[in-house]
């Protein structure tokens, strides 16, 4: 698994994820914006994390889901950028 070290969180991008990544066509730095935003980190920093990306059908919203796991809970923190959306 590859990790992105944002904000000062740790999250993994299984094989699976970087591969959607690639074929949707979404950018690394895009996934890097979107991330860098402090609410996108919630709703703890000391949880590991894992990042699952696609493009929405519309093609210009990205759209990052960032699953949480902590002990035997999970959900997940989504959050979308535009194309051409400030970080």
């Amino acid at each position: 698994m590859d990790w992105l070290h944002i904000a000062g969180r740790d999250i993994g991008i299984t094989p699976y994820a970087a591969r959607r990544m690639v074929t949707r066509g979404i950018a690394m730095e895009d996934v890097r914006t979107v991330l860098a935003r402090p609410t996108s980190l919630t709703p703890s920093r000391d949880s590991p994390a894992r990042l699952v990306c696609r493009r929405s059908v519309r093609g210009r919203r990205l759209v990052v889901v960032i699953e949480v796991v902590s002990g035997e809970s999970r959900w997940h923190v989504v959050t979308t950028w535009e194309e051409g959306q400030d970080g």
